[in-house]
């Protein structure tokens, strides 16, 4: 999240746009429910963070996943 928040901040500066806030969304498609590597800003997760389905910890090969 901080690489791409200091490289957002880079391209704001060159254009001229550093007065205007930028607020970042995530969307998943599946979101395993397991032990996250790392941790996103909690306002984030709380407002702006979707997830179409959430699943266990398998493995997603492309098919239509139901369950």
């Amino acid at each position: 999240m901080r690489e791409l928040e200091k490289d957002v901040s880079e391209q704001a500066r060159k254009s001229g746009r550093t007065h205007e806030p930028t607020q970042f969304g995530i969307f998943v498609l599946h979101n395993k429910n397991k032990p996250k590597k790392g941790k996103l800003p909690e306002e984030l997760t709380r407002e702006r963070y979707w997830a179409a389905e959430e699943i266990g910890d398998v493995w997603v090969n492309g098919t239509i996943f139901s369950g």
